[in-house]
Order: C-alpha cells, then sequence, then structure tokens
C-alpha cells in the first residue's frame, strides 16, 4: 500500500513532464510593410440635361441645367471622392516631402563632416 501511494504521489507530481514535447523556437524576422497608395477616384455617371427656362427670359443667354435626384446624388458622390482623393494625396505629398528634407540634411551633414576631415587634413599636411 505504501508502494501504490508512493507512485501515486510521483506520478501526480511529475504530471506532464514525463511526456516529451518539441521545442519552440522564436526567431526574430524582419516584417516589411509596403506604402499603401490611395485608392484611386471611382467615378459614376451624370446626365445633366441643358433646358431653357420657359418662366423667366434670360436676358444673358444663360443656360440653366436640370439634374435628376439620381444624378444630384451621383454628384454628390463624385464630390466626395474628389476631396477624398485631394486629402490622400495630400497626406503622399507631406509624407514624400519628409522624407526628402530628412535626406537632403542627412546629405548636407556627410557634406560637411567630409569637408571638416578634408580641412584637418590639409591642416596636418600643410
Amino acid at each position: 500500500m505504501k508502494y501504490l501511494i508512493l507512485f501515486l504521489t510521483l506520478v501526480s507530481l511529475s504530471g506532464c513532464g514525463v511526456f516529451t514535447k518539441e521545442k519552440i523556437v522564436v526567431k526574430n524576422v524582419p516584417v516589411y510593410v509596403p506604402v499603401v497608395c490611395p485608392d484611386a477616384q471611382k467615378v459614376t455617371s451624370i446626365n445633366a440635361r441643358p433646358i431653357k427656362p420657359r418662366a423667366i427670359q434670360d436676358m444673358a443667354g444663360i443656360w440653366w441645367v436640370a439634374l435628376t435626384p439620381e444624378d444630384y446624388e451621383n454628384l454628390a458622390i463624385n464630390t466626395k471622392e474628389t476631396i477624398r482623393y485631394i486629402i490622400d494625396q495630400k497626406g503622399v505629398v507631406a509624407y514624400y516631402r519628409e522624407c526628402i528634407i530628412t535626406f537632403n540634411n542627412s546629405i548636407d551633414k556627410l557634406k560637411n563632416d567630409s569637408d571638416k576631415m578634408r580641412e584637418a587634413i590639409d591642416d596636418q599636411d600643410g
């Protein structure tokens, strides 16, 4: 009975440690995130119909434009898409401007460093 209790105690204390498992290996891998280009503008068709007003005689000969409710909705959607596209393009331009400024600053710093090194070499030689 003592051996049975001792055996059960050992088995319960060892738990899953008796069974071997595969080792998990964690590796650091660089992740490259591509630059996301803004979507192109999605344009829906608008059917504008020029009409002449009958109740009001326009002296300048201006034509009035009539839109159906569906065409007016398409015009609003096109306007919204145009505004979204312009805002996206402003963000892209600002990003590239910042990259160019940073690049130019680093080039200027490298030029200054190389000029200082040349002056130091010239002072040593002369």
